[in-house]
């Protein structure tokens, strides 16, 4: 309700906003349009987002990560690997290793949704070296669940069973 209320006092000040704020805005709204499952507004304001994205080289990747999240949630998973894969990169150009991390993992999940487990598990791999030398809680547990899953899928038991067992443990 809250959001809801922000969301209808910014509408009138869209035309007053800087490029920049008017940029971070767009990128708001296709993340929230996303929570809200709505398709049509998720194209509507990535579209918004990416153009402007070209204009702040330092923001472009975390707004690209941002707009393939936000497609992925109203099931566009193409897009979604698109923008990811766009954006997977230019963070680790800018050392934003946190959040390639997070990309590469929702890489691996668009993968392993569409049905590529081969590249699912390529992308968990890399994110379980990582894990060797960080120490990031939620991320341990979503890559071990995610190879888990591919290990389940391609009928690999016992190397699912190791996973699972390293969650719950």
């Amino acid at each position: 309700e809250k959001i809801n209320e922000a969301i209808r006092f910014l509408k009138h000040f869209v035309d007053k906003m800087s490029n920049e704020h008017r940029f971070l805005y767009y990128e708001y709204m296709a993340a929230y349009a996303g929570i809200m499952k709505d398709q049509e507004k998720v194209v509507h304001f990535a579209r918004l987002t990416v153009y402007l994205a070209a204009n702040y080289a330092e923001l472009e990747p975390t707004a690209n990560y941002h707009v393939s999240f936000s497609y992925s949630l109203v099931g566009d998973f193409i897009n979604a690997l698109i923008y990811a894969n766009k954006a997977l990169p230019k963070l680790e150009d800018q050392l934003n290793y946190t959040k390639a991390v997070f990309c590469r993992m929702n890489i691996a999940t668009l993968y392993k949704k569409l049905g590529n487990i081969d590249e699912a598990k390529r992308m968990l791999k890399k994110n379980l070296v990582y894990l060797n030398f960080n120490e990031l809680p939620r991320l341990d547990r979503v890559t071990y669940l995610n190879y888990a899953d591919c290990c389940l899928i391609e009928k690999n038991y016992a190397e699912a069973i190791k996973y699972y067992n390293k969650i719950i443990n």
